[in-house]
């Protein structure tokens, strides 16, 4: 097998951008050709682009470092070097990566993806480079691909992927569709996600398969659009589908119930009570059998003497195109002797899952033999008569089959339930059943354990409970708006997987815990609305992938810390707001490129002209509040700065020129003490007079004119 751990390198030609100067892509292109030699991948299409004359000049360089023999090679002219590379025009090789199997190829793009900065761009070169290699689209491998991004819980980058091939017209189907809804609202874009849903799904409910309208229920409870949610069920209801199991029918109820409808609630409830059904010792109701007038059972007369013991369903895949060639193992080893034959069911379906034609065929097979027969005399509305109530049969709950939560993560969960007092909210949670399938609680699909625990709004009463830590693969912790007090245990930096922390609107107190720094792969930190006390932990600088800390809405006190600048990974957008801090804003913080800044309703001062400058891509700033001083005039603004709030500071000076360039979408600078015409042009004028009176002599539209 080749060492695909350096063939990876490959990302970075991807990700080299037209702004890289010449010699540092030849240098990383030179990196590159050492594994293209080492593999002896060619490639079968002549070379032209300006990518390709790099990498075989690159070749060839490193070929007369490693000894390698070259045939000759000429001089061409590159918009960028001279630089040599071998005359290819008309000679015809293996395709690069033919020796290359399809897993390490996955397995590379893969790895290639996860190492990319966060640019749309780069992935889709990435995606456009890695099928130019291919004589057919590769749809079957990307859904391996994008199947590996989702165990990684890679969701920002598997929105991407499913983009970048819908552009190119591929994979355009109800089931990558779905896929990219759970996507958008695994990385918290419920609004495109509903968008899509909309555009996509929905004006077809009467055929949408009930797999996509439990994920968008989910979608619509999990976000707490309960109002979306009972408007889906409705359009379902009337087309007179019934949801096939109870979790779905549960969901509604409790949304009813949380919209304060008792009786669409009960309603609800009653309608679809057969799904709830279970006898005494807890196993699912079992369907009676139809008897003849007489009372006898009846069977189609092709099935009597057979064993009912397998359903296959051949088809096409939701997401891509269809299987056209079907193997069929049976172990005839399990099969008990006094079974006289085997009856297998196969239903064929010949098109797409959205449009297709169904049919079915019956076989059977003998004790001795693996040979499948056709099955004499079976009518086919007698087989399909037979196919529907295994159908029926199948879909029926039974606990002891279908348990899929680990038994330590149901373990932790009631440890967590009797810790905040039982509440009416967490009544699903059951022993009985599944707790995959409970209220607020999300599985991975592959590994079934406890990866999301989102309560929010609820009247919880308590503290953090100590049991949330013994969920191992947590990655997203949200207590949103409840009633919480205390502090933040410990034990919560074993959650070592945790991606997302919100424990915002309760009401914890104490300092900031310095320990959360130990939680590694924090990507959200949300402390805000709480009664949090004393300074800003100087260890939160230790966050490598920290993309936003919310800190806004306690009662902090002291300085802001100087390595709040000193950020060695990711820079999080930093919301302090609404606190008590005071000095000045320390200056190593104008070394980094902050996207968001929110120091609002503080007691700062001095200067912070130095969290600008026109290399910087800052888009949000709010100061508004506090007591800073400096000269506006001599500020120079980036481009990308699209919100900007000074109010209520001691700020002097005029407004500079360089504004009107900027496309602002909120602009606030009353009650300051800035003189002068405010500048014509750009989007200044748009904003009324709210957003520059109370000044010394500021004038000029949409304040009165300049004397």
């Amino acid at each position: 097998m080749p060492d695909l751990v350096g063939f990876s390198n490959l990302a970075v030609v991807f990700r080299v951008s037209t702004k890289t100067n010449t010699m540092s892509r030849i240098a990383s292109i030179t990196k590159l050709a050492r594994q293209v030699n080492r593999l002896k991948v060619e490639r079968s299409q002549p070379l032209s682009s300006s990518y390709s004359t790099m990498l075989h000049s690159a070749s060839y360089q490193q070929s007369k470092e490693d000894k390698v023999d070259l045939p000759n090679y000429r001089t061409v002219n590159n918009p960028t070097s001279q630089i040599q590379i071998k005359d290819v025009g008309t000679v015809t090789q293996r395709q690069i990566g033919e020796n290359v199997s399809r897993k390490d190829k996955i397995s590379f793009l893969v790895s290639t993806l996860m190492d990319l900065q966060d640019s749309k761009e780069a992935v889709y070169s990435t995606l456009d480079a890695w099928v130019a290699w291919e004589r057919n689209f590769p749809i079957g491998a990307l859904k391996q691909v994008l199947l590996a991004l989702e165990k990684e819980q890679q969701w920002h980058r598997i929105i991407q992927v499913i983009k970048w091939m819908l552009s190119k017209g591929q994979g355009t189907t109800r089931g990558t569709y779905g896929q990219l809804i759970q996507a958008l609202d695994m990385d918290r874009r419920v609004e495109e996600a509903q968008e899509i849903w909309k555009k996509k799904l929905a004006f077809d409910l009467h055929s949408v398969p009930w797999k996509l309208c439990k994920l968008m229920i989910s979608v619509y409870y999990r976000n707490n659009m309960l109002d979306d949610l009972v408007k889906l069920f409705k359009g379902l209801e009337a087309f007179d589908r019934k949801p096939p199991e109870k979790t779905i029918v549960q969901k509604v109820a409790d949304a009813y119930e949380l919209l304060g409808l008792p009786e669409e609630k009960e309603r609800i409830l009653e309608k679809y009570k057969d799904l709830f059904v279970e006898s005494s010792n807890g196993k699912a109701k079992k369907i009676s059998r139809s008897r003849s007038p007489k009372g006898k059972k009846t069977k189609p007369k092709c099935v009597r003497g057979f064993a009912l013991t397998h359903i296959l369903f051949i088809g096409q895949s939701l997401d891509f195109g269809p299987h056209n060639a079907v193997k069929l193992e049976l172990q005839l080893s399990s099969i008990s002797a006094q079974h006289a034959n085997l009856l297998i069911i196969v239903m064929f379906i010949s098109q797409s899952l959205d449009f297709g034609v169904w049919s079915t065929q019956c076989y059977k097979t003998t004790p001795t033999s693996s040979i499948l027969h056709p099955c004499p005399n079976m009518p086919t509305s007698n087989l399909f008569i037979i196919l529907l109530s295994l159908l029926s049969f199948l879909s029926l709950p039974f606990p002891t089959l279908s348990e899929k939560c680990h038994p330590d993560d149901k373990k932790a969960l009631l440890k967590i339930k009797k810790a905040l007092n039982n509440p009416y909210e967490l009544i699903s949670w059951d022993p009985k059943t599944d707790c995959c399938e409970w209220y607020v609680v999300e599985c991975d699909r592959i590994t079934h354990r406890i990866v999301q625990l989102h309560l929010f709004a609820s009247n919880v009463s308590g503290q953090i409970p100590a049991a949330v830590s013994e969920l191992p693969y947590l990655e997203l912790l949200m207590f949103h708006k409840l009633n919480l007090t205390g502090s933040i245990p410990p034990s919560i930096t074993k959650l070592t997987r945790l991606k997302f922390l919100d424990v915002s609107w309760n009401h914890l107190s104490g300092p900031v815990p310095p320990f959360l720094s130990q939680l590694k792969n924090l990507t959200l930190l949300d402390l805000s609305f709480n009664n949090f006390t004393g300074s800003i932990p100087s260890s939160l600088s230790e966050f490598q992938n920290l993309g936003a800390l919310h800190l806004d809405r306690n009662s902090l006190t002291g300085n802001i810390p100087e390595s709040l600048g000193r950020f060695t990974g990711q820079v999080p957008d930093l919301y302090l707001s609404h606190n008590q801090l005071t000095g000045e804003v320390p200056r190593s913080l104008g070394d980094l490129n902050f996207t968001a800044l929110d120091f609002s309703r503080n007691k700062l001062q001095g200067d912070i002209s130095f969290l600008f400058g026109t290399n910087k891509t800052i888009q949000i700033v709010d100061v508004s509040r506090n007591m800073l001083e400096f000269d506006l005039s001599k500020v120079e603004f980036p481009d990308s700065l699209t919100s900007l709030d000074l109010n209520h500071n001691r700020i002097t000076g005029s407004l500079p020129e360089g504004l009107v360039k900027l496309n602002f979408q909120y602009l606030n600078v009353s009650y300051n003490r800035l003189c002068g015409e405010i500048p014509a042009g750009g989007e200044l004028q748009s904003f009324d007079y709210t957003s520059y009176f109370h000044n010394r002599c500021l004038c000029g539209a949409p304040l009165p004119d300049c004397k």
